[in-house]
């Protein structure tokens, strides 16, 4: 087994631990999905669990925009991604 700050690898199965980091808008959006992305992709995560994963890992005024979302808009990808990248494009906040 590998381990590597806070994700863990299982050597010789799919198996895969990924803890996304936080994001609270003080950098832009795209960079941070583009991270996030790439270790659900790793993890074999579904899109339910890759959104609900990106919902517990926001904070600050980045969780603000979350519960500004309706709850079906909570669990959906295209609403949470749209609602962060329209929150923080024009980075700086």
């Amino acid at each position: 087994m590998v381990q590597n700050e806070g994700n863990r690898v299982e050597s010789g199965s799919a198996q895969v631990h990924v803890k996304l980091p936080r994001y609270d808008g003080s950098v832009p959006p795209e960079p941070y999905f583009a991270q996030v992305q790439l270790a659900s992709w790793r993890a074999g995560w579904s899109k339910e669990h890759f959104v609900a994963q990106l919902a517990l890992a926001l904070e600050g005024p980045a969780l603000q925009v979350l519960l500004d979302l309706t709850p079906a808009e909570q669990r959906d990808y295209v609403a949470l991604t749209g609602a962060l990248e329209q929150r923080f494009r024009g980075f700086p906040p």
